[in-house]
């Protein structure tokens, strides 16, 4: 499939209704509502120069129904999604075998999917948003080995590129993060953990796992205008490359603890 040369703008009205018959709507849905383009267990499917504005968020990746994977989402004007993020990959399903604690698709994940060369401005600024988004909230869902590279980042609610493990052997090993320019993003001060350690300042890129140890790539991006370029929590966090990035910030690599 493809989705190309679209304008989508002001899907928003359903967003927090107690009311809504569409469960992510009301008011502990989660939050998935009025999203700008929503590709639910889609793969090997293009989403190709769009404009996505004004919605509650731009373009959003999840795998209720089985995996997500596979996709190119290139060359998205993704912008003044105010409610939440930009572009976003969350694992709501089965992405982790517990048994082997090893990628298993069968029923879920979002991974192998290349997010290249979009603008996400402006996004999550009157919610919980960050640029380009991955995340995975419950015990063996999966977002994994997804490659970010070349967008503009700029002016979100949470860090630029933000990464959420909220719980063990939720799985996120294996992104790679490289090539992007990051402006000053967690303009709303309110990134980090789900408890303790916060993230009170401006960030470009911010990973952290609440227990299981993963690995990224995080290369070759240019981040700028921010307090921390990069904030990680180092216990559960492992990050190659990161020399090879470009900072014009107060501290480059900041370590959470």
């Amino acid at each position: 499939m493809t989705i190309e040369n679209n304008v989508v703008e002001n899907n928003d009205l359903g967003f927090n209704d107690p009311t809504s018959p569409y469960g992510p709507c009301t008011p502990n849905g989660g939050s998935d509502c009025g999203e700008g383009i929503h590709l639910l267990s889609v793969a090997k499917s293009v989403v190709f120069n769009n404009q996505s504005v004004g919605n509650s968020g731009g373009i959003l990746l999840t795998d209720e129904l089985g995996p997500n994977h596979d996709k190119l989402i290139a060359a998205n004007y993704v912008a003044h999604n105010s409610k939440d993020c930009g572009i976003t990959v969350p694992s709501h399903n089965l992405g982790l075998n517990p048994k082997t604690l090893l990628p298993d698709p069968s029923f879920g994940g979002d991974y192998n999917n290349q997010i290249i060369d979009n603008q996400a401005i402006d996004n999550g600024v009157n919610g919980f948003g960050a640029g380009i988004g991955i995340f995975a909230p419950g015990p063996f869902t999966a977002s994994y080995d997804n490659v970010v590279s070349g967008n503009l980042i700029q002016g979100n609610g949470l860090a630029g590129i933000s990464v959420h493990s909220h719980a063990p052997n939720a799985y996120v090993d294996g992104n790679v993060f490289t090539y992007n320019t990051i402006g000053q993003n967690n303009v709303d001060l309110a990134d980090g953990t789900d408890s303790t350690p916060t993230d009170g300042f401006t960030t470009g890129i911010l990973i952290w796992s609440a227990a299981t140890k993963y690995s990224f790539t995080v290369s070759h991006n240019t981040i700028s205008d921010n307090t921390y370029g990069v904030w990680m929590t180092p216990a559960t966090v492992k990050a190659k490359g990161l020399k090879s990035n470009h900072f014009s910030v107060t501290t480059p690599v900041f370590d959470a603890s």
